[in-house]
């Protein structure tokens, strides 16, 4: 969904996106690739000062790992050249390959834009012979398109290549220089890798003149050391740290950029020209690159927009028709190509074509909306995948995408299009929290996006169920509401007719695996503003116990969170949900003739601030009802929580196990 990374300093934030590990590592291999394959200064054809019996002492200290670096440095250069702004970043890094499996890490690529060269690549292996070193350059750089996913087209380019002969004991070094032709792109330098680096370094050196400022980032920096001084009238920015340990992938956290210490620099000023001075400078600079827009509806807009909401009784249904009209008629199409990955096109133009990116259908949505006499307005905009706010970090780097906000009854509403799921009203699940510039002419606002809270994502279980021997049938209704309707609605579109009951049988799952569907009846399934709902019949065999005269039913026949629980000894980072969400489960039985309870399970509540759950037993009308409610109303679960919550999952688990007895009427 995220639309444009603006420059290749934020390809990091893409390995922050992935689902699973298997992503996670291709995406991690990527960007080091990117980034940190950096090379070193010439070398003879041997390398004397350190042996590889010395190089493969290290393999007792990284017993599980394929490869370390040894190195890895930068060094960004920014000064003046003719009275011009000039900036250079020296790349610098060795591997050690330390497994068998080190030939897989031998694949590199440099990643590059309009708004950077790459120059003077160098890259070599070191091959141990005997007790010293022998180097073999790369013999072949091809320099390929790179479209990142999910992106239709983009300008960036890659350098790619193969280190020769890699063993065990050999050595990649790799060096190349990268001209920066854009000055507010200047990307972070991070610290950890997704290999453990001995020594990492980072220096900055800038010209008088020049206003730099930094930020230091993520998790613990304590192991970082800083130094600041001058030589010959420039000031030196100096980080060192070292044996910093591999970066960890785990399910289901929030951004690495959280955790991965880093440091942004960014410049506030060149000479007397402004640049990045604070959230004002950058907006500043976005509202220079949309100020060649038309942002007036065209009559053809114009039109268009009295069109769609002819017969609207309220603004809040005209906004309501115009957002669903953007998200129904032009389809998201992603594109990278130099400032156009951060200028909307014409909004008659994106009309025309019936296609564009985040930026495109902002623009859109904004001019049909306006064209009605509304309040709408450009936003820019990080997903949660980006940690930073734009009073912390004044920089690009801080978004990555392009929405619209509205002023509706005293409520600032966030719109996107881009997502043809969400009701109107509801912000994108992966911006909630985050920070939005809103464009207001020379002005802008920060406003935080709502976290939608827990009781709008509402998820209702009702059930009627019979014992008829050792099946149970019954009847039931499940709603959705929120961000789990938009889910449910968006899979059931991609099932075919045969394939409903399948579907439909795995989502609803009651009891076991047994569980089957019968003459449901769906709604909502089409109306992206109303609850989605199915009515069913079901049967689920074999699910009842009877042990004499005696009836055992295990009321409680979703079961979700039973093994949630955290495992303390080896989680290391917190735990982030999609949304907040509650679960309402409500499941009644007839008591049989002749029967009568002799074991009614007690009523249990554990209730912590954020999450919690209760569930109720009782008699009622010769029918014995049970009804449950899970509540998560947070985002993130911090460590520092994860006991509470895996007592709480402990004892929704225990009441999993209680059953119901009825025995014979004496």
């Amino acid at each position: 969904m995220v639309c444009r990374n603006g420059s290749i300093s934020l390809s990091f934030i893409d390995l922050a996106l992935q689902p699973d590990p298997l992503h996670f590592i291709l995406c991690m291999n990527s960007f080091f690739k990117k980034y940190l394959s950096v090379a070193f200064i010439t070398v003879p054809c041997f390398l004397g000062a350190q042996t590889p019996s010395e190089m493969m002492a290290l393999k007792n200290e990284y017993q599980e790992q394929d490869a370390v670096y040894l190195h890895w440095r930068e060094k960004l250069n920014i000064g003046w050249n003719a009275g011009e702004i000039d900036i250079t970043r020296h790349h610098d890094s060795r591997m050690l390959f330390l497994g068998s499996a080190s030939s897989a890490l031998a694949e590199r690529a440099i990643s590059y834009t309009s708004f950077s060269k790459i120059e003077n690549i160098r890259a070599e292996t070191q091959v141990p012979v005997k007790d010293r070193y022998r180097a073999v350059e790369v013999a072949d750089i091809k320099d390929i398109n790179s479209v990142s996913g999910g992106v239709f087209y983009d300008d960036r380019r890659e350098k790619s290549f193969v280190f020769p002969a890699i063993q065990q004991g050999a050595m990649a070094d790799l060096k190349y220089e990268e001209k920066i032709l854009e000055p507010r792109f200047l990307s972070a330098f991070f610290f950890r890798s997704y290999l453990p680096i001995v020594e990492a370094d980072y220096t900055v050196t800038i010209d008088t003149g020049i206003g730099l400022r930094y930020i230091l980032l993520g998790g613990d920096s304590s192991s970082i050391h800083f130094e600041l001084s001058e030589e010959n009238g420039r000031s030196i920015y100096h980080w060192k740290a070292t044996k910093q340990p591999a970066m960890e992938y785990e399910p289901n956290a929030p951004s690495l950029l959280v955790d991965v210490p880093h440091v942004i620099v960014y410049l506030d000023r060149i000479g007397g020209e402004p640049m990045l001075s604070g959230a004002s400078g950058l907006y500043s600079w976005y509202r220079s690159l949309t100020d060649s827009l038309n942002l007036n509806a065209n009559p053809e807009l114009i039109r268009l927009a009295d069109e769609i909401s002819a017969d609207a009784q309220s603004d809040r249904e005209i906004a309501e028709r115009v957002f669903g009209w953007v998200q129904d008629n032009i389809r998201y199409v992603a594109f990278e190509d130099g400032l156009g990955g951060f200028v909307p096109r014409e909004a008659g133009l994106v009309n025309q074509r019936k296609y564009g990116d985040c930026k495109d259908m902002a623009n859109l949505l904004t001019a049909l909306l306006q064209a009605k006499g509304l309040p709408a307005r450009l936003t820019w905009i990080g997903t949660r995948d980006i940690p930073y706010r734009y009073d912390q970090v004044p920089t690009p780097l801080a978004d990555n995408h392009m929405i619209a906000s509205l002023v509706l009854d005293g409520e600032v509403l966030f719109l996107d299009a881009t997502d043809d799921r969400l009701a109107f009203g509801y912000p994108s699940s992966f911006i909630q929290g985050k920070q939005a510039m809103i464009g207001m002419g020379d002005e802008f606002e920060l406003l935080t996006v709502p976290e939608m809270p827990s009781k709008v994502n509402l998820v209702q279980e009702v059930s009627q169920i019979v014992i008829d021997g050792l099946e149970v049938r019954g009847t039931a209704t499940t709603i959705w509401n929120g961000y789990p309707a938009f889910e449910i609605r968006s899979k059931l579109a991609n099932v075919r007719e045969d394939g409903i009951g399948r579907f439909l049988s795995g989502i609803l799952e009651l009891g076991n695996n047994k569980f089957s569907v019968s003459n449901q009846v769906i709604s909502g399934q089409y109306d992206r503003n109303a609850p989605m709902s199915i009515q069913f019949e079901f049967s689920i065999p074999s699910y009842v116990r009877r042990v004499g005269d005696q009836i055992y039913l295990n009321m409680q026949l979703d079961r979700r969170l039973q093994q949630a629980q955290v495992d303390v000894s080896k989680r290391k980072r917190d735990r982030e949900f999609e949304y907040r969400s509650e679960h309402v489960h409500k499941v009644s039985v007839d008591i049989p003739a002749g029967y009568q309870v002799a074991n009614l399970p007690e009523s249990i509540s554990v209730e912590e601030n954020e999450f919690g759950f209760s569930i109720e037993y009782r008699v009622e009308n010769q029918k014995i009802i049970m009804e449950r409610d899970i509540r998560i109303d947070l985002l993130l679960l911090p460590k520092e929580s994860f006991a509470k919550w895996n007592t709480m999952i402990n004892e929704l688990a225990k009441a999993y196990q209680e059953v119901v007895v009825l025995e014979p009427i004496p």
